[in-house]
C-alpha cells in the first residue's frame, strides 16, 4: 500500500485531483506530491526490516503449525470419540485400553515433534538473520574505516600518500 502510493502520488503532482485533495488536506505549498517518496521511502525500510527481522515468515510459519496442530487435534478428537462409541457403557477391554494409549501417546509425540521441527526452523532462520545482521555491520565498519583512511591519506597530501604506499608494501610479506 506505502509502495503503491509512494509511486502514486508523484504521478498526479500537478494534476486536479491531487490539487483538490491538497486543498481539502489544507497542504500549503501545494506539494503533495513529494509525499509520495516519503511513502516510498517508508515501504522500501518496512521491507528491509521483515527481511531482516523475518517478520512475515514467522507469522507463515505460525499459522501453518497452528493448522497442522488443529488438523492433528481434529483427527485425534474424532478416532478418540469413535473408540468411545465403539467402547459405549461397557468397560473397556484391555485391547480397547491399549488402543486408547496408543492413540494418546501418538497424539502427544505428534504434537511435540511438530514444535520440534517448528523450533528447528526457528532457530535456523533466527541464526541466519544474525549471521546476515553481522555481515552488514562488518560491511559498514569496513566502508567507515576506508572512509577514515582515506581522509587521513587526503589530508597527508599526494606526496606523502606514495610515499606511505610504498612503506606499507615493502613492509608486507611476499
Amino acid at each position: 500500500m506505502l509502495a503503491a502510493g509512494g509511486a502514486v502520488l508523484p504521478l498526479l503532482a500537478g494534476t486536479p485531483l491531487l490539487d483538490s485533495l491538497s486543498t481539502f488536506a489544507r497542504i500549503e505549498d501545494n506539494g503533495a506530491g513529494k509525499y509520495g517518496y516519503v511513502l516510498f521511502a517508508l515501504a522500501g525500510a518496512m521491507v528491509i526490516g521483515d527481511k531482516l527481522f523475518g517478520l512475515s515468515s514467522r507469522w507463515m510459519r505460525y499459522m501453518i503449525t497452528a493448522t497442522v496442530l488443529a488438523r492433528r487435534r481434529a483427527e485425534f478428537e474424532m478416532d478418540w470419540g469413535a473408540l468411545w462409541l465403539e467402547i459405549g457403557a461397557a468397560a473397556p477391554t484391555v485391547e480397547q485400553q491399549s488402543r486408547a494409549i496408543s492413540m494418546l501417546r501418538g497424539f502427544r509425540i505428534a504434537v511435540v515433534s511438530e514444535v520440534e521441527e517448528e523450533t528447528r526452523v526457528w532457530v535456523a532462520e533466527f541464526e541466519s538473520g544474525l549471521a546476515q545482521l553481522e555481515r552488514f555491520t562488518r560491511y559498514e565498519q569496513r566502508a567507515a574505516t576506508t572512509v577514515q583512511a582515506t581522509e587521513r591519506t587526503s589530508a597527508h597530501g599526494p606526496a606523502q600518500t606514495s610515499v606511505s604506499a610504498i612503506n606499507h608494501s615493502s613492509r608486507s610479506p611476499r
